[in-house]
């Protein structure tokens, strides 16, 4: 089960994948540290609250993939910190089972060859390989 640390002025989550399962992704844990730091008016708007909440949740890059799918326009994912931060932002609003939801029915669509925006699904899949390999 992953396990609670306090840290000045944050709350971390560490240790194990979904459920308290390992991970099956290590070198993507192993990268998790370089990433951006998802922060600001940019993400949250202008209101301060007077706690800042810092959580690691292993992601697999299907939910990453339908995370961006979902919420980002082709000029916003150029970037690791767009690309983090609509993840980011993308998880904390709608929550894990819409993604996975989300990323089943692009499956799906895929299947049936229904996908509004093969190209950008693609450019989408292109993003979360080279962000996780670099």
């Amino acid at each position: 089960m992953p396990s609670l640390h306090r840290v000045p002025g944050a709350l971390r989550t560490t240790g194990g994948g979904r459920h308290g399962r390992p991970c099956s992704q290590p070198r993507a844990l192993d990268r998790a540290g370089a990433l951006p730091v998802i922060r600001g008016q940019r993400w949250f708007g202008p209101d301060a609250g007077p706690l800042v909440l810092r959580i690691e949740v292993p992601v697999a890059p299907s939910l990453m993939v339908a995370a961006l799918y979902g919420a980002a326009q082709p000029d916003e994912i150029d970037s690791d910190e767009e690309l983090c931060g609509t993840v980011a932002v993308t998880l904390l609003i709608a929550g894990l089972p819409a993604l996975e939801a989300r990323a089943a029915r692009l499956r799906t669509d895929e299947e049936r060859g229904t996908v509004e925006s093969p190209a950008f699904l693609a450019r989408c899949r292109q993003r979360v390989t080279e962000l996780l390999q670099a």
